[in-house]
């Protein structure tokens, strides 16, 4: 019997509540919805002084204060990051925490007040929806943290968007594309779902969505603009679209997880700094921003095409969470509150899932996942934020393995809203030997790959021998490329010994110095005097060495100047295009090789499913015999005769 069937037996209960069989049933639906929802409001309540410690909510209180200069006339415009509305939102609240003296009082009282409004809404389309939201809501608190989920304005549009699906589910078009409306003025992220929420929308139904989104829009507008009046909300509109303009990568997002992963098999740092109120890594530059645009954008053209194809009604609760889990994934910002997006409704179609009779495998596989993604991102910020930022081995890893399993989670929402084929539908089951033999000669290629990778690559760069440093009368070695300190004078010299292979010629190298670089001197070589720069944005500059550097022994000489705090020096070998495509050739076979091993594990499920019993009892035979053929052995050399020879 298939684990989905137990499944189906152990959820056979609910479906036959579902289905009226039992009146108690709405009793214990709202039990457990009010349970959920007091617990959800008790972790909030009970946990204050650790929310009060988010940073974000000093952000809030800011943008609050000049909302209010703008009001009395003291200020001409609104510098807030944030879309009008939630600027609007800001001002209330902090009205009324200002009568206290407590603004991150006042917000998390705000927070529970709007959940227990939606919680209302929900209840009026009935039980199960209550339910829903308010076991969401609590599972997601209990694994992500209270300063994450009530110390960000985020929980606000996962509350609207809550609302979108389950007013779709019941047919109230206009209602949900209302809500959706009032996610996008929160964020701008659920815009992108408008046009999913329309393709599963019936045709003859589609006008009530734009009176809607209409409505919505207009209250949207309409009570920033009482709050900030007209020229406030066009400057807050204004500043917002150049803040996030010039955005670089954020440090937990999947391009930068890549890129220290990327950097650590090197034994390098990638270069970090403080930007747009949260930590930054510069490495990867903007082209991660063009390609999350395009992925997205391909997401939403791939789930249109295969509605549009398909007779199939798939509904909106699982292409919703599909796309705001992949842009999520995808985002060149991945705060940790965006996690918040997405796993309160993730966590709610899965327990609909269940209640609709329709739980298999794959739904407590991605419950697991789902899990498994809140916690980790939770372990990430705030319990080890110091470790990614100092780029810890361990940090890198577990970054990356989060990051990873945003996609995995998409795509088993794409095989459970019936997108794409799973995989192991598509594989073939070999004899068990010859798969068994397969599988271990991939395995040791796989490992004879990443070992290669490893201790290879790194002999693709220039080898720091041996570096010194000079500051006044004292002297220092430094076993790394980075050096940053406090040293007794503000002079700085930096004089390192590096080897150059010989089939790998470098030239561009990024140097980063705190404060600034008076010269440098390159195998006896001074560097023209426009090389000189100082340093303040902390991006460094790139530095072209050709003509200067030879293969083999070469001695760079570094001269830095402070102008107060630490001081220090940072140099990154920037890799050839040859090394690019070395590395870009070794990745796409350890790729290929890992895709062939996740296929050879699907293959063995099912070959073990297939043989495992005839193996079984093979087995059991030759112990039976094994035993027998002992236990005769061992009668004959005592002289005794077995009865079953006679």
């Amino acid at each position: 019997m298939s684990h989905t069937t137990h499944l189906h037996r152990v959820f056979g209960f609910a479906r036959h509540c579902n289905s009226g069989g039992i009146g108690i049933r709405p009793i214990i639906v709202d039990a457990v919805s009010i349970v959920c929802l007091l617990l959800f409001l008790t972790i909030g309540l009970a946990r204050f002084e650790e929310i009060r410690g988010a940073s974000d909510l000093g952000v809030y209180r800011g943008i609050a204060m000049r909302a209010e200069e703008v009001d009395a006339g003291t200020r001409e415009s609104v510098d807030s990051e944030y879309p009008p509305l939630v600027t609007g939102v800001f001002w209330l609240v902090n009205g009324v925490g200002s009568r206290h003296g407590d603004f991150a009082r006042a917000w998390v009282v705000f927070v529970c007040f709007a959940a227990v409004l939606a919680w209302i809404c929900l209840r009026r389309f009935g039980a199960e929806d209550a339910a829903l939201a308010a076991a969401g809501l609590f599972l997601t608190t209990r694994f992500l943290g209270p300063q994450l989920v009530f110390g960000r304005y985020d929980i606000l549009m996962t509350l609207a968007l809550f609302l979108s699906w389950r007013a779709h589910v019941h047919k109230a078009y206009a209602e949900s594309a209302g809500w959706l409306t009032f996610a996008t003025a929160l964020k701008a992220v659920p815009l992108l779902a408008f046009p999913l929420l329309f393709a599963a929308t019936p045709r003859r139904r589609r006008l009530s969505l734009f009176i809607g989104a209409f409505v919505a829009g207009v209250i949207s507008l309409l009570l920033p603009v009482a709050v900030l009046g007209v020229d406030g909300t066009v400057s807050n509109i204004t500043f917002m679209l150049s803040y996030h303009g010039h955005r670089p990568v954020q440090l937990e997002s999947l391009w930068s997880g890549l890129s220290f992963l990327y950097s650590a098999l090197l034994f390098r740092k990638d270069p970090t700094g403080f930007s747009h109120m949260s930590f930054a890594n510069f490495a990867p530059g903007s082209l991660p921003i063009l390609a999350a645009k395009l992925l997205i954008g391909g997401a939403i053209l791939f789930l249109l095409l295969k509605g549009y194809r398909s007779r199939k009604e798939r509904g909106f609760g699982i292409p919703l969470v599909a796309l705001m889990t992949w842009s999520v994934g995808v985002s060149p910002v991945l705060s940790p509150q965006y996690v918040l997006w997405m796993a309160p409704l993730l966590f709610a179609v899965l327990c609909d899932r269940i209640l609709a009779g329709r739980a298999g495998g794959r739904v407590a596989v991605l419950f697991l996942l789902t899990v498994a993604v809140v916690s980790l991102t939770q372990w990430i910020f705030p319990l080890h934020y110091g470790a990614v930022i100092d780029q810890d081995p361990t940090a890198i890893i577990v970054l990356n393995l989060r990051n990873f399993l945003l996609p995995v989670i998409v795509y088993h929402l794409l095989v459970e809203g019936g997108y794409v084929r799973s995989i192991g539908s598509r594989l073939t089951i070999p004899p068990f030997r010859k798969f068994f033999l397969q599988y271990c000669v991939d395995s040791c290629a796989i490992a004879t790959g990443v070992l290669l990778l490893v201790s290879v690559y790194p002999r693709l760069f220039p080898a720091l021998d041996h570096a010194v440093w000079k500051s006044g009368e004292e002297t220092g070695t430094v076993s790394a490329w980075q050096l940053s300190r406090d040293f007794p004078s503000d002079r700085l010299q930096f004089i390192a010994s590096l080897t150059v292979p010989a089939f790998a010629q470098h030239r561009w190298f990024q140097l980063r110095v705190d404060d600034c670089l008076e010269g440098m001197t390159v195998n006896g070589f001074a560097l023209p005097p426009e090389a000189a720069f100082c340093d303040g944005s902390g991006q460094g500059h790139t530095i072209d060495l050709a003509g200067f550097m030879h293969t083999g022994p070469n001695t760079i000489m570094i001269d830095v100047k402070n102008t107060g705090g630490p001081m220090g020096v940072h140099v990154t070998t920037l890799p050839t295009i040859l090394i690019r495509l070395l590395l870009g050739t070794a990745l796409m076979a350890l790729l290929w090789y890992a895709l062939q091993c996740y296929r050879m594990v699907r293959s063995l499920s099912l070959s073990l499913q297939a043989e495992g019993p005839k193996m079984f009892y093979t087995l059991r035979n030759i112990w039976s015999r094994f035993r027998s053929s002992a236990q005769d052995s061992w009668m004959i050399s005592v002289g005794l005769k077995p009865s079953r020879f006679i």
